[in-house]
C-alpha cells in the first residue's frame, strides 16, 4: 500500500513539474560527447557474499535537448576489468544506454539534470583455469549530473549513473554497475 501511494504521489508530482516543460516551445538542440571515469562493478552472491572494484571506462554519446527541461541520450561504452573476490576478473565488453533526461537550468551556463532509462550490457568474467563466461542483460538505469557551458557550443560536466541496478546475471548472482564520469559535449 505504501509503495502504491508513493508511486501515485510521484506521478502527480512529475505531471505538475513537467507543466513548464510542456508549455515551453520545442527547440531541438543535438549534441555529441564523450565521458570518461571510474565504473564501480559489484557482484552479490545470494545476499551473503559481495565484492566490488572500480575499473576505468568510457563512452561516446549522442543526444538532444528538446527544450530547457527535457532531453534524451544514447550512449555506447566499455570498461576495463575489475578484480572481484581476489580471483574473478569482470569487464563490461560493451554497454548501450538509452536515457531520458529531465533538466533544470540553474543559470544560463549551469544546468542540473536527472537521467532515467535502461542499459543493455555484455559482461565477461574470467577465472584462471576456467573458461570465460559472458552474459548480456538489460537493467534499469538512473543518475544525476551537472553541465557547465564554457563556450557557445562546448559543455563540460560531471555525473553519477547507476547503469545496472540489481541485475541477475546468473541464478543467485546480481550485479550493480555505477559510473562516475567527467564529460565533454559539443552542441550543434
Amino acid at each position: 500500500m505504501k509503495n502504491m501511494l508513493r508511486t501515485a504521489v510521484l506521478a502527480v508530482a512529475l505531471i505538475f513539474a513537467s507543466a513548464p516543460a510542456l508549455a515551453q516551445d520545442f527547440e531541438f538542440k543535438p549534441y555529441v560527447g564523450v565521458g570518461l571515469g571510474g565504473f564501480n562493478i559489484e557482484l552479490d552472491a545470494l545476499g551473503l557474499l559481495s565484492d566490488s572494484d572500480t575499473a576505468f571506462g568510457g563512452y561516446g554519446l549522442v543526444g538532444a535537448d528538446f527544450n530547457d527541461y527535457l532531453g534524451a541520450e544514447l550512449r555506447v561504452g566499455t570498461t576495463a576489468n575489475a578484480t572481484l573476490f581476489g580471483a574473478v576478473d569482470v569487464g563490461v565488453d560493451y554497454f548501450i544506454s538509452y536515457l531520458a533526461k529531465v533538466q533544470y537550468p540553474a543559470t544560463p551556463e549551469l544546468r542540473v539534470y536527472g537521467l532515467i532509462g535502461g542499459t543493455t550490457a555484455k559482461a565477461t568474467t574470467s577465472v584462471v583455469g576456467f573458461p570465460d563466461e559472458s552474459y548480456t542483460e538489460t537493467g534499469v538505469s538512473f543518475g544525476a549530473g551537472l553541465d557547465y557551458r564554457i563556450m557557445d557550443q562546448v559543455i563540460i560536466g560531471a555525473e553519477w549513473v547507476r547503469y545496472w541496478h540489481n541485475v541477475e546475471v546468473e541464478p543467485g548472482l546480481e550485479a550493480i554497475v555505477d559510473g562516475f564520469s567527467g564529460l565533454v559535449k559539443y552542441e550543434f
